[in-house]
């Protein structure tokens, strides 16, 4: 019995021993685990130390290079500043230099006007002594001229026009001719006027062409080249040339009254 016990109490010892050895199987393999997962952890720490390291430098870098950029700003405005004034330099030369080429141009238009305007007046003055010594003198000859034809021209006119035959005879024949036709008005009235019955072809002194004749009278004279239309044709010309045409010949020229009118040069 004795023996038995043993070899249960050995058996328990056994399972213990055995159970033990699994719980530190178990034990080693989470130690395991654990060591593995401080290696992990240490990588990772260490990763995120190079990380942290390389984010420093970086951050280093990028300040050196926003120091870089703005110095490079500064020279960049610095230079913008010198090409600025560099280019206003040169358009302030160039203003100057347009400025002095338009003085020069209008020096150059104000001596060419002065020039003109005293060639100007050297002809005025030479006009107004041109017409001192000539256009006066020829001003008061055909005003003179003109206030002559007003004043006896006009009677000239109708003294050639009464001296003319054509004129005379048209003029004679236009008076005529109205009598005549006033005389067959009175013959037609009264017969209108008379006895029942008659009819102005019963009329001895009646002549049916009076009318006709008076009519062409009438044309006859409208026809007549008066002087006055001789007169209108030489209206452009010279005060010596209408004089001309108005000088008498013949009889009326030998008259008092002529004689005083006939146009004269002096």
């Amino acid at each position: 019995m004795t023996f038995l016990f043993d070899f249960s109490r050995l058996t328990e010892k056994d399972v213990e021993i055995a159970d033990l050895k699994a719980r530190l199987s178990l034990k080693e393999g989470e130690a395991m685990k654990a060591i593995h997962l401080r290696g992990q952890i240490a990588d990772v720490e260490a990763s995120n130390a190079a990380r942290v390291c390389k984010l420093k430098s970086m951050k280093e870098r990028n300040v050196a290079l926003e120091s870089a950029a703005v110095i490079k700003d500064c020279k960049k405005d610095k230079l913008i500043n010198q090409a600025t004034c560099f280019e206003l330099r040169e358009e302030v030369s160039g203003y100057k230099l347009f400025k002095e080429r338009i003085e020069e141009m209008q020096d150059a238009h104000v001596k060419a006007l002065s020039d003109r305007v005293s060639s100007m007046d050297s002809d005025l003055m030479a006009l107004a002594l041109h017409m001192d010594e000539e256009f006066y003198l020829r001003y008061l000859t055909t005003l003179a001229g003109w206030r002559w034809i007003f004043s006896r021209g006009v009677k000239l006119v109708i003294m050639k026009c009464l001296q003319s035959s054509e004129y005379t005879t048209a003029l004679g024949g236009s008076i005529g001719r109205p009598i005549k036709k006033g005389m067959q008005d009175g013959l037609a009235a009264g017969i209108d006027h008379g006895q029942a019955g008659r009819v102005l072809a019963n009329v001895f002194a009646y002549n049916p062409s009076i009318e006709a004749n008076y009519l062409t009278a009438i044309n006859d004279l409208c026809y007549v080249d008066f002087y006055l239309a001789q007169l209108e044709s030489q209206k452009d010309a010279s005060i010596i040339d209408i004089i001309n045409l108005l000088y008498l010949e013949g009889s009326a020229a030998k008259t008092l009254e002529g004689s005083q009118l006939q146009p004269s040069l002096e």
